[in-house]
């Protein structure tokens, strides 16, 4: 990963961190849709953090999930 892109991920990460725990959960992500404009449901929402497990997207997981995108364009 680049470090534009990882400086990059690190921001956005603690900006959807709004609780400050290190983690992105329902909570901080429904945050930051409403913030948004609601631009997912809460059902789009919970289907993102089904595969991260009961704790929510750690950061890492963040950083591997946007070098992926990333890669992909």
């Amino acid at each position: 990963m680049s470090d534009r892109v990882l400086n990059d991920s690190d921001i956005l990460f603690e900006i959807f961190d709004v609780n400050g725990t290190g983690y992105l959960n329902l909570e901080s992500l429904q945050q930051v849709n409403a913030e948004l404009g609601e631009m997912l449901s809460d059902e789009d929402l919970t289907d993102i953090l089904r595969e991260a497990g009961p704790d929510g997207i750690c950061k890492e997981e963040f950083h591997r999930r946007i070098l992926v995108d990333s890669e992909s364009r």
